[in-house]
């Protein structure tokens, strides 16, 4: 049983009377078919803890080693978490963010307030919600830590509703302070809905936004 199972759902779509889902289970739960989707599972995850063997590889052995004989049930919940939805999300950013999340746990023995808000947060976002956010800031700030150290009112271009509710969802992650001298009217109001929104940055704030940056010029280059 060497084939993909991508390959095996497709040759299982023959008899045009049985209901797709059908097939699509039966194949999908399948001993042979889920042996090879937990291979996969498998890959995957291993590509995910490389990811975040990279971020070890940054410190010195002295201080992954401090950080580990230092754990306790409250570091060793929130690693957990951290594994464990890399583990799981379908989006590849959420796993190299959360990878970079790890390497801030070993440098500084803890996660902060935003690191912490981000990790509890991270499925409320998908790759659009931070493909978008990535370009609101390369289009509108010419100087990402100039507009963190001056806090720099920076605007959110707002035209549809998924923009809105993108704008919402990065609020409520905690990767940006909305402005609050912006006059949003009532929520029932379509117009002010779709009213562009204003925001302040913070340092974590760069720091995802220099993260996203470097994945999305190697992916958009490669």
């Amino acid at each position: 049983m060497n084939k993909p199972y991508t390959e095996l759902i497709t040759e299982a779509l023959i008899d045009e009377t049985v209901p797709v889902i059908k097939t699509v289970a039966k194949t999908l739960y399948h001993r042979h078919v889920g042996d090879a989707i937990n291979n996969y599972r498998e890959y995957r995850f291993t590509q995910i803890q490389n990811r975040f063997i990279e971020e070890e590889e940054l410190l010195s052995s002295e201080q992954v080693k401090n950080f580990y004989k230092n754990i306790d049930n409250t570091k060793l919940d929130l690693l957990f978490d951290l594994l464990d939805k890399a583990r799981t999300t379908a989006y590849n950013l959420h796993s190299k963010i959360l990878s970079k999340l790890y390497g801030n746990f070993l440098r500084n023995g803890k996660l902060d307030y935003h690191e912490k808000t981000l990790l509890s947060n991270i499925d409320m976002l998908n790759d659009e919600d931070l493909i978008y956010f990535h370009k609101v800031l390369k289009e509108n700030v010419s100087d990402i830590n100039e507009a963190e150290i001056k806090q720099i009112k920076i605007s959110f271009p707002i035209n549809t509703y998924t923009e809105h509710y993108i704008f919402e969802k990065i609020i409520r992650v905690g990767l940006i302070v909305e402005s609050s001298d912006i006059d949003l009217g009532t929520i029932t109001d379509k117009i002010s809905i779709l009213n562009d929104r204003a925001f302040y940055i913070h340092n974590f704030t760069v720091e995802i936004y220099e993260l996203l940056e470097l994945i999305l010029c190697v992916n958009h280059s490669s």
